[in-house]
């Protein structure tokens, strides 16, 4: 049997997951990918989609940041959501190693689309800590009868944004504030090229 490395995509495409090419990748099948996608293995009612969850992240992030923390999840319009637990097995096992490899290829081939640096390691784990307060906030608000933190052993419910207003988005919605969201980083970080030119 042919073994197959890519994923096709709404748009037509062919995305391989072990070279991905700049090609291939269409912002739009990455919207659409992530707002019909829920977190959660889509244990939430409604479901609560990978988009809305990246919006959230970019919207706490510093502006600097906020991009990287729009895209950092940019992969699993790819290959999926893998809940936490699974990912913690999963690390420094072979198995893990090849997905984790897959999942920063396609990364970087989003950001060389989008023709933007892709974020330092330090960047990286700032977006880390947004996300996280980010997790601790959905927790709170979609499984209210759980105690938050019991799902973390190194961090506590109290370091999550007030949820107070938190609401799921429909599939439509989280598609369009995801791309509203990308256009919009995107054209302030050509404004900042712009200006650093012209000075």
């Amino acid at each position: 049997m042919k073994q197959v490395t890519w994923v096709p995509t709404f748009s037509g495409n062919h995305v391989s997951l072990l070279d991905p090419r700049v090609e291939t990748i269409d912002i739009k099948d990455i919207a659409r990918g992530l707002s019909s996608q829920p977190r959660y293995n889509g244990q939430t009612e409604p479901p609560y989609s990978i988009a809305q969850h990246c919006v959230l992240v970019a919207e706490h992030c510093p502006d600097a940041l906020k991009i990287h923390g729009l895209l950092h999840d940019a992969e699993e319009a790819y290959v999926g959501h893998t809940v936490r637990p699974y990912k913690q097995f999963s690390v420094d096992r072979s198995i893990g190693g090849i997905a984790d490899l897959i999942a920063y290829k396609l990364r970087r081939c989003v950001y060389a689309t989008l023709k933007i640096d892709y974020p330092t390691e330090q960047e990286w784990w700032a977006v880390k800590h947004v996300h996280d307060r980010v997790w601790f906030t959905e927790i709170v608000a979609l499984f209210p009868d759980d105690d938050p933190n019991e799902w973390s052993a190194d961090r506590m419910a109290g370091d999550s944004y007030p949820c107070k207003d938190f609401h799921v988005w429909g599939r439509r919605k989280a598609y369009a504030r995801w791309l509203a969201t990308l256009y919009e980083l995107l054209g302030r970080i050509e404004g900042q090229k712009l200006e650093t030119s012209d000075g």
